[in-house]
């Protein structure tokens, strides 16, 4: 943002979406500053993509690719509106390939995304920046390989930012770091990762390791504790199976993975229409 005359916005002025394990916390900047202004660092590819694996069949798959832009919010909402009966009818799975964007952009996406109760995977191409929000937003998430997952810091345009003075640009880029730090701790991100990349800068990219993988989980806390309450989901059987144990059948296992998403889908269908 460049003004003839800097004003310190009005952080009072925040637009907040309360987040809880029931709904979410956006915080988007409201007054003082232009949205576009806040950034992810990103690469030159093509705007945000969105299509089904079978264009014209089933709608089981949803690929979004592409660079988050200022727009991709209401282009993402025309696209499900008229497949949204199809596709929450399936099992929800959406595969991510971002190098980023927009951080309002990808915030607001992401709102309509953990309301839909998503199976989220990330490709070899990885998903960087501002999509590491739309990974979060699934209730089941999956990087397959190490350096699919890529953070740095929330940052300000760089024509805005060198307009300030050191105590203004302190100051906004504390804020933000607040911001950015709230949002991720309702998501349940580990502490460590916060701070991990609070001190990567907007030039570069710390790629998350396998164990830094494995430590964001697969499943929110609160959604894993819902389904152990009401699907029957045993982590020691998942376990089993990933360790290889030969006691448990490759039949055994299916059923069981079988019977807890049939209970996803039907049981805990979510109510995202009012996001949408």
């Amino acid at each position: 943002m460049v003004r003839s005359t800097y004003q310190r916005p009005s952080w009072s002025n925040f637009l907040i979406v309360v987040s809880t394990p029931a709904s979410m916390r956006l915080f988007l900047f409201a007054a003082g500053l232009v949205l576009s202004a806040l950034f992810f660092a990103s690469s030159t590819a093509s705007a945000m993509d969105f299509t089904f694996a079978q264009p014209g069949g089933d709608k089981n798959i949803l690929y979004m690719n592409g660079e988050i832009n200022r727009g991709d919010y209401e282009k993402f909402r025309k696209f499900l509106l008229p497949n949204l009966d199809e596709f929450v009818a399936g099992n929800r799975v959406v595969m991510i390939s971002s190098n980023g964007g927009d951080l309002i952009e990808a915030l607001k996406i992401a709102r309509i995304m953990r309301a839909m109760y998503l199976d989220i995977s990330v490709p070899r191409d990885g998903c960087a920046s501002s999509c590491f929000f739309l990974y979060l937003s699934g209730i089941h998430r999956t990087a397959l390989i190490e350096k699919s997952l890529g953070i740095h810091r929330a940052y300000f345009d760089p024509t805005y930012f060198s307009g300030l003075s050191p105590s203004d640009a302190d100051h906004n880029q504390a804020e933000l770091s607040k911001i950015v730090k709230q949002y991720l701790e309702d998501y349940s991100v580990p502490g460590y990762l916060i701070d991990r990349m609070n001190r990567t800068s907007s030039g570069e990219i710390y790629w998350l390791s396998e164990l830094d993988i494995e430590a964001l989980g697969d499943w929110p806390p609160w959604y894993e504790e819902m389904l152990i309450a009401k699907c029957g989901y045993d982590k020691t059987i998942e376990n089993r199976w990933l360790s290889g144990d030969k006691s448990l059948t490759l039949t055994s296992y299916s059923e069981y993975s079988a019977k807890v998403l049939r209970c996803r889908i039907n049981k805990l269908n979510p109510i995202f229409r009012k996001y949408v």
